[in-house]
């Protein structure tokens, strides 16, 4: 089989998840050097996946430029590593402005903007706010299906930020209503 976007050739490896995925979160944060994120693995430290890497790297990467992308400065990012009966579950949970009901339903089909594309603060990959087109997303959710794994979402809105048109100040130290990370 080959990959649906670079119709390279499909090979699938043994893959240890747990360094693995170290390796990506550090590329991810090499990429940031300038936000101020605390990132955290956690889980099965000896999960193995049969996959082609390349194709979990992509998908991975994506889901991670997506929670950092979402997250303010000071804010914390999960990556959660976990066994399930017959399958293995990779969490990104990110503690940033969340999605509202309206755009949940909307969010993994591509070319689809979470907020007025005028509001978002940079434009720049890796940056809060940086807005997108969901192309990433749609990508992981297209390999899904070709390749027979699971995406979902799950997210709550943060309260005093409830339409798409109310600002995050990018920064958890400069909202009013957060004392600490751990309020955001």
């Amino acid at each position: 089989t080959e990959d649906l976007f670079t119709h390279r050739p499909v090979s699938p490896e043994t893959i240890k998840l747990y360094p693995f995925m170290e390796r990506l979160i550090k590329e991810g944060k090499s990429m940031a050097p300038h936000r101020d994120l605390q990132i955290e693995l956690d889980g099965d430290k000896n999960l193995t996946l049969q996959f082609d890497p390349n194709i979990l790297e992509e998908s991975f990467t994506g889901l991670l430029k997506n929670a950092i992308e979402n997250t303010p400065d000071g804010g914390l990012i999960k990556v959660i590593l976990d066994k399930k009966e017959q399958w293995v579950q990779v969490k990104f949970m990110d503690f940033g402005i969340g999605i509202t009901k309206e755009n949940q339903r909307n969010i993994f089909d591509g070319l689809f903007h979470t907020q007025d594309t005028d509001l978002y603060s940079s434009k720049k990959p890796y940056d809060f706010g940086a807005g997108g087109k969901g192309l990433d997303l749609l990508r992981i959710k297209a390999y899904g299906q070709r390749f027979g794994f699971n995406i979902s979402e799950g997210t709550q809105r943060c309260l005093y930020l409830p339409t798409d048109q109310d600002l995050c100040s990018g920064r958890v130290s400069l909202c009013p209503h957060c004392h600490s990370r751990e309020d955001c």
